[in-house]
């Protein structure tokens, strides 16, 4: 496992360096578009495309609270110009009082739709963009980075690897139950300090079996408590690029 301690940095939603206004420019230049699915999505196509090269495909699984359209914030933050990706929404989430909290949630009930809904995403993007078939990553925040493990957990064979970004590893999932396939897929854990979506006491114990099973996993450390922060979405970009540099060496 590699571990490391991050410098100081402000959550996303506080950051100066990318104004509405960027994430309109994109939309109205056809960066961002949607794909005619069952499940609303969002999709980007990076900058300067090029349809001779077979880019890395990143699913990502929003925030808790938040919908497809985050993408237009995660995606400047790990790179304009590297990836093909596509956002899907959550499901909506009805209180036991029969109030429906704003945005779209996740949760382990709803694990056959979204799972579904990320194949039929893989393959529309496959259908409009040139994407490396090997080069398939889940990402997600809080309870979407759980999810993203739970679909790579189960179906290994799919992807080259899943970050979760403060979410903590399924419950509710056998780990090693494809021990050979998994020790294919890398894995990447980034968790803020005082986390409360995952806790690292927990997390630790997991990543100690994981370790021991052979699995390749990276856990990165960030002082500042908050998820979705500048520098969790930049070790994502550095983090896949390095896994795709070794696969071409």
């Amino acid at each position: 496992m590699n571990f490391s301690d991050m410098g100081m940095f402000a959550d996303l939603k506080e950051q100066r360096n990318l104004p509405e206004k960027l994430a309109k420019i994109h939309v109205e230049q056809g960066v961002f578009r949607g794909l005619d699915l069952s499940r609303p999505t969002c999709t980007f196509a990076p900058q300067h495309y090029e349809r001779g090269y077979a880019y890395p495909l990143v699913l990502w699984l929003h925030t808790p609270g938040m919908n497809e359209t985050q993408l237009w914030r995660v995606m400047p933050m790990v790179s304009l110009r590297n990836y093909v990706a596509v956002a899907i929404r959550g499901s909506q989430t009805v209180l036991p009082n029969g109030c429906v909290p704003a945005g779209y949630h996740w949760s382990a009930e709803s694990y056959d739709s979204v799972c579904s809904s990320v194949f039929e995403a893989v393959e529309a993007a496959r259908k409009r963009y040139h994407i490396a078939h090997d080069r398939v990553y889940l990402a997600g925040s809080q309870a979407g980075g759980t999810m993203a493990l739970r679909i790579a957990f189960r179906n290994p064979t799919y992807f080259a690897g899943a970050a979760s970004l403060d979410g903590a590893i399924p419950e509710d999932t056998t780990l090693l139950e494809y021990l050979m396939e998994l020790k294919r897929v890398r894995f990447l854990f980034a968790v803020s300090r005082n986390s409360q979506t995952c806790p690292v006491d927990r997390l630790c114990e997991h990543l100690g079996l994981l370790h021991a099973a052979g699995l390749a996993v990276t856990l990165k450390n960030y002082p500042t408590a908050g998820a979705l922060q500048t520098d969790m979405l930049r070790d994502l970009d550095r983090w896949m690029m390095g896994h795709i540099e070794t696969a071409m060496m």
